[in-house]
C-alpha cells in the first residue's frame, strides 16, 4: 500500500457498481446507496469528477443512449478497470487487516 493512498476510495464503490451492468450517473449513486444500507449517499458533485477521472484513465468508458427523448450517459467497466478494482480490493483488505490488528492491541 503506498503512503499516499488511503485504503478506502470511492473508486472502489463506483467501479464495483459497474461490474454487473453499465449504469448512468444517478443509477450508480442509487445502487451504492441501496447496497450500503443508505450509508454512502454520494453527491453528484463528488461522483462526476471521479467518473471523469476514471474515464480519462481508461478504467471505464462512456456512451450516450436516448431515454425518453433525452440523452443519458452510461458508463462501462473496462478490463483495465477490472484490474484497478482488484487492486483497490486488495488494498482495502490489507488496510482493514492492519487496522483490525492495531485495534486488537487494546491492552497496550
Amino acid at each position: 500500500m503506498s503512503k499516499r493512498s488511503s485504503f478506502f476510495k470511492l473508486d472502489l464503490l463506483i467501479l464495483s457498481s459497474l461490474q454487473s451492468m453499465d449504469r448512468y450517473g444517478y443509477d450508480i449513486t442509487q445502487f451504492i446507496k441501496e447496497h450500503t444500507d443508505q450509508t454512502y449517499d454520494i453527491k453528484v458533485g463528488i461522483m462526476y469528477p471521479i467518473l471523469y477521472k476514471l474515464n480519462e484513465e481508461g478504467y471505464i468508458s462512456s456512451y450516450e443512449k436516448m431515454f425518453n427523448g433525452r440523452p443519458r450517459i452510461y458508463y462501462h467497466l473496462e478490463n483495465k478497470g477490472i484490474e484497478y478494482l482488484n487492486e483497490l480490493i486488495d488494498e482495502f483488505t490489507l488496510g482493514t487487516q492492519i487496522v483490525e490488528n492495531f485495534l486488537a492491541l487494546k491492552g497496550l
